[in-house]
């Protein structure tokens, strides 16, 4: 059985936008004073920005046909079970744009400059995803990692997301992410998937 892992936080994390994707992102058309926009907002972001994700390595077993017991919490989804059917482990984590991006973003009162910075607090949320992902890689030496969430198919509903909240202890504390009473995260730009070693294989 894979030993339960204590939480990790990976919190220094390069912010590089590319004003290119923020342009095409924000459907931005490209003129002098868009490109101005573009690049004095990611130049904020970059220096007040503070993404984060929060992980651990847990145990994966198979109850039944729809459940899935990971470290003592029951998770149910035919298709979590199925997907899982050949991964003994897995890596519940929680990722964010940071609660500083976000209050950046609510602090704008111009539209287009709201809808940009929007753009860029995403784009930093998914930085977050990709740190993430070559960590995972580099200290557990993953082949293959994929990812589920819940709500985002009709058999795995968005309410298990207070059962993976339960895997870790404060979340808000560590990474400053909580889960309001109606299920929205916060931070906005947060994340709670679910990701896993697709085959359980390792390599060194």
């Amino acid at each position: 059985m894979w030993r339960k892992m204590a939480e990790k936080v990976i919190d220094q994390i390069p912010l590089r936008f590319d004003v290119g994707s923020i342009i095409e992102r924000a459907r931005l058309d490209g003129t002098p004073g868009h490109l101005t926009l573009a690049e004095r907002l990611a130049r904020d972001a970059g220096s007040l920005g503070r993404p984060r994700a929060l992980y651990r390595a847990s145990s994966s077993r198979k109850d039944t046909e729809r459940t899935v017991v990971v470290d003592g919490v029951t998770l149910t989804s035919r298709v979590l079970r199925v997907n899982l059917d050949q991964a003994d482990r897995v890596f519940p984590f929680v990722a964010t744009c940071g609660w500083e991006l976000d209050r950046w973003v609510m602090e704008k009162d111009e539209p287009l400059e709201r809808r940009v910075a929007d753009v860029i607090s995403e784009m930093a949320l998914y930085l977050a995803l990709g740190a993430l992902r070559e960590r995972l890689r580099e200290e557990y030496h993953l082949a293959t990692i994929s990812r589920m969430s819940p709500g985002s198919l009709e058999d795995w509903p968005l309410q298990e997301q207070r059962l993976l909240f339960k895997l870790f202890g404060d979340s808000e504390r560590a990474v400053g992410v909580r889960l309001t009473t109606d299920l929205m995260m916060l931070p906005r730009k947060s994340l709670l998937p679910y990701d896993r070693d697709l085959f359980a294989r390792r390599y060194l």
